[in-house]
């Protein structure tokens, strides 16, 4: 059976991390049954690339009808999957269960506080942080609490879970200093807690490295205790970076590539008149989302190798966002000035529109289904569940 390499990042360890090396593997057999995709952008490398989708492809895209819907409140996070349930956190203070297939709701927990993260699930435990400063570990299955642990400010991003440890980040108070904690996975006793800049995004884990965002400054650190590694200031990106193959992507002020161990830069495209958002790497492709000097939003996808432009594509929204690629198409969502968002699906090899319906994004595509979330201006949202009729 042939083997797909989706994010076999086969770094070749300085001596110091030799000891500690376990290769991280994004991906896994060309073929399965059943796909999760239980955290942020699909893998703790963050591609927002799912391999073994096999149902939705450009030849019946267009034929994608509503499977199912349901209400929550305000969504900012987006939803994972894992053994056919859907979870999302809400405004409503609730993280939410639903069945991934029918969206009844299996169960809900309420938190101290706003969601505005999302979720991950690994070895049937539900992990999601809340603006009360508290992450939250839950049975997957019923919702229980299992343990959670207060950290010094808001949690407002995704956690990471690897090698049995929990990787966050939060905020204080005043949104002046930053931290990024290893928290044990089963019991939720702290490994480590390290200081870093404001508003640390969601980690990025690879290969016993931690890699975060700082508005403009990419962190390196070790995964065993936090040590610092290398930076990078790259003008005002925010998102979680994604590795692949020992490099790491990264969009901010401009789009580029750097050497996941040593963060020395590789490319980087500053020609383009584009601010970029969000990014997602499939098949030796990174697309990137943005918008440019007009403030039309763009889609651009570029070469990994050497960062040559493939093809890009301008839409009548002014950002574009939450990009996944799934069997040759590619999934984005973007907006306006007066709050109009759409989610519209393309061919991944040169960018032709193939579907588009209203949508705010927290995209997800497994199983045959596209997931995304729907705000409207009531302080509710919809999670709304599409495949192809019959």
């Amino acid at each position: 059976m042939k083997i797909k390499k989706l994010c076999a990042v086969g770094l070749t360890m300085a001596a110091s991390l030799a000891s500690a090396q376990t290769v991280t593997r994004c991906g896994g057999l060309a073929t399965a049954l059943y796909i999760n995709w239980p955290t942020l952008q699909s893998d703790n490398c963050r591609t927002g690339y799912n391999p073994y989708e096999t149902r939705l492809n450009t030849g019946n895209l267009r034929h994608l009808a509503l499977a199912w819907q349901s209400t929550t409140g305000k969504l900012y996070g987006s939803p994972v999957l894992a053994n056919n349930v859907l979870y999302v956190g809400s405004d409503d203070h609730k993280l939410y269960a639903f069945n991934a297939v029918t969206g009844t709701l299996k169960w809900s927990y309420a938190t101290g506080s706003s969601i505005v993260g999302t979720p991950a699930v690994a070895n049937g435990v539900v992990y999601i942080g809340s603006y009360d400063k508290n992450l939250y570990a839950l049975n997957a299955n019923t919702g229980t609490l299992l343990w959670k642990y207060t950290t010094l400010g808001h949690v407002t991003v995704a956690p990471a879970v690897a090698n049995g440890t929990v990787y966050i980040g939060s905020d204080d108070n005043m949104f002046v200093q930053g931290y990024m904690y290893a928290l044990s996975a089963s019991t939720g006793a702290r490994l480590w807690q390290v200081s870093t800049m404001p508003n640390p995004s969601a980690p990025t884990v690879v290969n016993n490295i931690v890699y975060f965002v700082t508005p403009g400054t990419i962190h390196a650190i070790k995964a065993t205790d936090g040590s610092f590694l290398w930076q990078y200031f790259n003008g005002r990106s925010i998102d979680a970076p994604t590795v692949v193959n020992g490099v790491l992507y990264s969009a901010g002020a401009y789009v580029y590539a750097i050497d996941a161990l040593t963060g020395t830069l590789l490319w980087a495209r500053q020609d383009l008149p584009v601010y970029a958002v969000s990014c997602a790497v499939a098949n030796g492709v990174l697309y990137v989302g943005g918008r440019n000097e007009s403030y039309l939003p763009s889609v651009y996808a570029f070469d990994t190798k050497d960062g040559a432009l493939l093809w890009h594509s301008y839409d009548d929204y002014e950002n574009t966002y939450d990009l996944a690629v799934a069997n040759g198409v590619l999934y984005f969502a973007s907006s306006s000035p007066n709050f109009d968002a759409f989610v519209t699906a393309v061919d991944a090899s040169n960018g032709n529109r193939i579907w588009q319906e209203h949508g705010n994004g927290g995209l997800l595509v497994a199983n045959g289904f596209l997931y995304m979330i729907l705000d409207d201006s009531q302080n509710q949202a919809f999670i709304k569940a599409y495949h192809l009729p019959n």
